[in-house]
C-alpha cells in the first residue's frame, strides 16, 4: 500500500510504533494488529488488499485497462495477502519483539515453509518478464514489501528461484522503496550494502 501511495505521488505519513500514544492508537485501530493502518476521509483501513481495491480508480498506472491484465494483477495481490502474507505472518509474529529463547521454533518452521512453497508460482509468472504484469503495478507494491520483510527475518528468496530474486533485486533498486521501509528492513538493506 505505501508502496502503491509513492508510486502516486500521494502525501503520505508513516508513524513509528515505537512512541507509546502511536503504538496505543495502532492497537486501537488494526484489530488484528497488521501494518499498514490508512486513515483518512472518515475511514480507517487496515487490510491492504482492500485498501488497495479502494484506492484502484485513483491509481492510475499501477493497473492498466485490459480487464485480463487487471484481473491477473489483483489475483497476484490477493495471492501476496492470502497465501504468502499468512505465511509469512507466522515467521515474523513469532519473532518480533520477543527474545530467541522465547521463539516458537515450529510456528517460525511452518511459517516459512508456507512461504517457501508459495514462491514457486511467482517464479513461473515472472519468466521472460520483468515485472509481475506490463510494468510496474500493484502486484509489485503488494510483494515486494512481503519478500523484503521475510529477507529482514531471516527467510530471502531461496537461490534457486532465480527468476524472483532477480525481480527482487530490481525492485530493491527502485526510487521510493526505502522510505516506507520498516526499520528492520532498513537494517537488513543496510547490511546487505557491506
Amino acid at each position: 500500500m505505501r508502496l502503491a501511495l509513492i508510486a502516486q505521488r500521494r502525501p503520505s505519513t508513516s508513524l513509528d510504533r515505537c512512541n507509546p500514544q502511536v503504538s496505543t492508537d495502532w492497537k486501537r485501530l488494526s484489530q488484528k494488529q497488521t501494518v499498514p493502518v490508512l486513515v483518512g476521509d472518515d475511514l480507517v483501513l487496515t487490510d491492504s488488499g482492500v485498501t488497495l481495491e479502494i484506492l484502484q480508480n485513483n491509481i492510475r498506472g499501477l493497473l492498466f485497462a485490459r480487464t485480463r491484465e487487471r484481473a491477473q494483477i489483483w489475483v497476484i495481490v490477493r495471492y501476496a495477502d492470502a497465501v504468502l502474507g499468512r505465511a509469512s505472518r507466522e515467521r515474523i509474529f513469532e519473532k518480533r519483539d520477543k527474545r530467541e529463547h522465547d521463539w516458537n521454533r515450529g510456528r517460525i518452521a511452518a511459517g516459512t515453509k508456507g512461504y517457501i512453497d508459495g514462491l514457486p508460482c511467482l517464479g513461473q509468472r515472472l519468466r521472460g518478464r520483468c515485472y509481475l504484469s506490463e510494468d510496474y503495478s500493484l502486484a509489485e507494491c503488494a510483494l515486494l514489501p512481503r519478500i523484503a520483510l521475510m529477507a529482514a527475518y531471516g527467510a530471502p528468496v531461496p537461490g534457486l528461484f532465480s527468476t524472483l530474486t532477480n525481480w527482487f533485486d530490481r525492485m530493491l533498486e527502485k526510487p521510493g522503496f526505502e522510505y516506507p521501509a520498516p526499520p528492520r528492513v532498513w537494517g537488513w538493506l543496510v547490511s546487505q550494502q557491506t
